[in-house]
């Protein structure tokens, strides 16, 4: 897909009241470089998050590995940049079996939080985001 950003609009007076997840399907959410006609899935908005999180990676991070679809798209990335050399020497810590085994099936060398106490990334979806300042929000997918 060629979509480079996605924006989320909602009417300032609504965003006081709703939550996050809500915010989220209120929103009017638009690929700026997609064709009109063509709408984004949910699974398109979570690889698209996913994708922009793994951004922040850098070689050498013990990185926390979070569960569920969004992380999942996450992770595969991680994999991906691994297998090219894009990315090396880093190490994750997995949240659940589930991810332990994609993370393990992808090549990406796995710890825990005993021997890796401090991570330097976690990387997780959200099913709500709380505001904690007004002026900020987040729109989670």
């Amino acid at each position: 897909m060629a979509a480079t950003a996605i924006s989320a609009r909602l009417h300032p007076a609504a965003a006081r009241h709703v939550t996050a997840a809500r915010r989220a399907r209120l929103g009017v959410v638009r690929a700026l470089s997609a064709p009109a006609a063509a709408a984004l899935t949910q699974d398109d908005l979570k690889r698209l998050a996913a994708v922009r999180a793994v951004e922040s990676v850098q070689s050498g991070m013990v990185l926390g590995l979070g569960t569920g679809s969004t992380a999942a798209f996450a992770v595969a990335e991680i994999g991906a940049l691994l297998a090219s050399g894009k990315l090396e020497k880093i190490v994750g810590v997995p949240t659940s079996k589930r991810t332990f085994e994609q993370a393990q099936s992808l090549g990406i060398p796995l710890s825990t939080l005993d021997d890796h106490p401090h991570i330097d990334l976690a990387i997780d979806g959200a099913d709500e985001v709380r505001l904690i300042l007004a002026s900020f929000f987040v729109v989670c997918v």
